[in-house]
């Protein structure tokens, strides 16, 4: 599968609108049970302690910490080698649950660099970042392979409640 490149997104974005006929591009060379979802990557701001925001079907935030950030989010992917492998699931009194995925400090970099790449490839001047990127265009990456196995192909995310308080576009 080809990945368009940004100028030629925004292009269609821009004279189809947000929901235009360019996004079925997005789907193409999937098969009828082959799994799809979206993503966007952005770096975060210097002053979060977070280093990158994988942002999965325009509302679902992963972040992806440094080793002793203790951040409490829905999705974290932090480094621990003691812990490398695990995931540490915390749910508040309302029943909301908040998912670290512990990888080794060699899993984290490569899942950084892969992020950073990404993001550098697909950034936008006006939303940041292009939020519509399909799985397939980078399903040989670490980084998509570890957030299909380890969060999009989870009960917890594929039955998260859909509030769309963050929604990012395109």
């Amino acid at each position: 599968m080809t990945r368009l490149p940004i100028a030629q997104l925004r292009s269609l974005w821009e004279k189809e609108g947000e929901h235009g006929p360019w996004r079925a591009l997005l789907r193409a060379g999937y098969g009828a049970h082959e799994p799809y979802f979206e993503f966007g990557i952005m770096p975060e701001p210097d002053a979060d302690p977070c280093e990158y925001r994988v942002v999965l079907d325009h509302e679902v935030p992963v972040s992806l910490c440094p080793a002793k950030s203790n951040v409490r989010r829905v999705w974290v992917i932090s480094p621990d080698e003691v812990r490398a492998g695990k995931i540490d699931v915390q749910q508040d009194e309302q029943g909301f649950r908040y998912h670290t995925l512990c990888v080794s400090p060699q899993e984290y970099a490569t899942l950084r660099s892969e992020a950073e790449r990404i993001s550098k490839e697909y950034a936008d001047e006006r939303s940041i970042a292009f939020w519509s990127v399909p799985n397939k265009w980078f399903a040989d990456t670490q980084l998509v392979q570890f957030l299909t196995r380890n969060i999009v192909n989870t009960a917890d995310y594929q039955q998260r409640p859909t509030l769309r308080h963050s929604w990012y576009w395109p």
